[in-house]
């Protein structure tokens, strides 16, 4: 049975994809030729799809739809600019994850959104003091609960429940923060 020849043209739409050219035909698993198509998300990301899958509406966006129920598709207005999430993410130095993320809990404004930052921690490393649980002698001193695990060949972890109270102590060893 030799099978129909459907046309799809540049700019035609399915779904979320708009379809930018034909790519190169691959070989499927039984042998046969498919077809596959160069589209362009609306969040402006390019991925190669069959086309049964772009026919059939199996595949309508490339990917980016579940992190967002409300959709990227339309662009998101803030202090009288609008940008798709992929490009304010990348003005504002945060990940595109979070804006869906922000997006998808549905209670939040475009200022909520996009009107914060990423926040920049910077923690000095705090002084651990390692202390034997039957002695109760100091046993070490480390810079931080990072180069107590190196040096100890300890959970870095279980380092870090000691230090916040979540335990009193891990492998026979009270740990605490300096003074």
């Amino acid at each position: 049975m030799i099978g129909r020849w459907r046309e799809i043209n540049a700019g035609d739409v399915y779904g979320s994809l708009t379809v930018i050219e034909e790519a190169i035909p691959r070989l499927s698993a039984d042998g046969k030729k498919k077809r596959f198509f160069k589209c362009r998300c609306v969040c402006g990301r390019e991925v190669e799809v069959s086309m049964p899958a772009l026919t059939r509406n199996v595949r309508t966006t490339c990917g980016c739809g579940r992190y967002c129920k409300h959709s990227v598709r339309k662009p998101i207005e803030y202090n009288g600019e609008a940008h798709y999430a992929p490009e304010w993410a990348e003005m504002l130095g945060i990940s595109v994850n979070t804006i869906y993320t922000r997006m998808y809990r549905g209670d939040l404004t475009p200022e909520e959104i996009l009107g914060f930052k990423k926040i920049e921690y910077k923690t000095a490393p705090q002084h651990i003091i390692q202390i034997d649980k039957k002695t109760g002698d100091v046993v070490a001193e480390y810079s931080s609960a990072t180069e107590a695990a190196k040096a100890t060949g300890f959970n870095y972890y279980c380092i870090c429940a000691c230090l916040r109270g979540d335990s009193k102590s891990s492998r026979g060893f009270i740990w605490k923060k300096a003074k």
